[in-house]
């Protein structure tokens, strides 16, 4: 029987590369500009317009987006093939909840610029926007999860209801840092940014070792 396109390990590697790229961007950040504080700033500000390197991590941001949709799409496929259409479904719109995050984080960025991008009311209401997605981001992993459980899967389902608990928690406390003045957004941040591509790369690593 012939391979499946879905089925590659090259297709399933996709998770661990897209996941990898996308939380050692702050590593990037510190070496490609200096003025960069990855505990006091909050990633999106690698690409706000006045920041010299942007384009960089908006190209790097395409990428990862990219590689991490095709696994997605091929995680759809392989449950497509296990006749789960509920999994399916979850999946689906976990693909379109990721674009619109990725998105308004990357491609679209409130921060316009880097000296007042933690003063003004603006970079405030980006923070809230941040807050409501990632609470419907985080009760979709809860649901994906729920999903996973019903046929069995424990470590997967566990991984992404851990994710999207963890991943609320982290929002809330980047809100709550800012109107107390601590300079950690961009720690939690940095967590968050873990928490969201984490379930993925747990997945993708699973289904590269099963693959011949």
């Amino acid at each position: 029987m012939n391979q499946k396109w879905w089925q590659s390990k090259y297709i399933w590697a996709l998770g661990l590369f897209g996941g990898l790229l996308n939380i050692i961007q702050p590593i990037i950040g510190v070496l490609a500009w200096p003025f960069y504080q990855p505990t006091a700033h909050v990633l999106a500000v690698l690409v706000a317009k006045d920041q010299p390197k942007h384009l960089i991590f908006n190209s790097i941001n395409i990428v990862v987006t990219i590689a991490l949709l095709i696994f997605s799409w091929a995680l759809v496929q392989y449950y497509v093939n296990q006749h789960e259409k509920i999994i399916q479904q979850k999946l689906k719109q976990f693909m379109f909840a990721f674009v619109l995050i990725q998105f308004i984080r990357w491609e679209l960025p409130v921060l316009k610029l880097v000296d007042v991008s933690q003063t003004t009311g603006l970079y405030f209401g980006y923070l809230f926007v941040m807050l409501i997605i990632m609470l419907g981001m985080g009760y979709l992993y809860w649901k994906i999860g729920q999903a996973l459980q019903v046929v069995g899967q424990t470590s997967f389902a566990n991984m992404w209801q851990l994710s999207g608990a963890l991943m609320v928690v982290f929002e809330i406390v980047i809100v709550l840092t800012q109107f107390i003045g601590w300079p950690l957004a961009g720690l939690f941040d940095q967590l968050v940014n873990f928490l969201l591509v984490y379930p993925l790369m747990f997945n993708s690593w699973h289904f590269v070792k099963a693959t011949n």
